[in-house]
């Protein structure tokens, strides 16, 4: 039951949004009573961060399908942007993280813990592998580069940095891949970003 209630919610608050989602209508959604959610979960609260992090592993397991089949570090960055595109579009990313940040600053703060636990294994892998690949240059802090990436990334979201009625979170996030690329990438690397962008 537990684990039916968190697929409901996530999927009612992923299409509703976090705010305009009671507790009310996941048990109606459901045909089971509000006692019985909370039986698993305390509050709203607990069960929006519980689904935060169901969607965020469900994402996290996709990522390391995607690394695991890439061809090369360049390619891997567009197709992970892809499959974050295919499971949320860029509207609703925007939406669901201004949400978030506005009215469950707790949760923002453990979901950005939890990309950070992932930090070694996605960013600064993909910087090792491209360095041993011939991809990146040499040169590189790859410790610097990461970090700069992980802060961006969490922060492409935030409207007040980003209004979606100027920067279009796809415009932004399209225009940030390829500045970060092109700031690290070797003449071989250039050669298969230019190959991608011409796409």
């Amino acid at each position: 039951m537990e684990n039916q209630i968190l697929q409901k919610s996530s999927e009612l608050f992923i299409h509703r949004g976090f705010r305009a989602v009671t507790m009310d209508d996941i048990a109606k959604e459901m045909g089971i009573s509000k006692k019985t959610i909370y039986l698993h979960y305390q509050s709203k609260p607990d069960l929006v961060e519980a689904s935060v992090e169901y969607f965020y592993d469900v994402a996290l397991g996709k990522v390391e399908k995607i690394i695991e089949n890439s061809d090369d570090v360049i390619s891997e960055l567009f197709d992970v942007r892809s499959a974050f595109k295919n499971i949320l579009s860029p509207e609703l990313q925007t939406r669901l993280m201004y949400e978030l940040i506005k009215y469950y600053p707790k949760v923002t703060e453990k979901l950005n813990q939890k990309r950070y636990e992932q930090f070694d294994e996605t960013i600064l892998e993909n910087l090792r592998k491209g360095l041993e690949t011939g991809y990146y240059r040499k040169e590189i802090d790859i410790e610097l580069v990461g970090r700069f990436f992980f802060v961006t990334t969490a922060n492409l979201c935030d409207e007040k940095l980003f209004p979606v009625e100027i920067f279009p979170l796809e415009k932004v996030d399209a225009e940030f891949l390829e500045y970060h690329l092109r700031a690290i990438v070797t003449e071989k690397g250039l050669k298969k970003l230019e190959q991608i962008l011409n796409k």
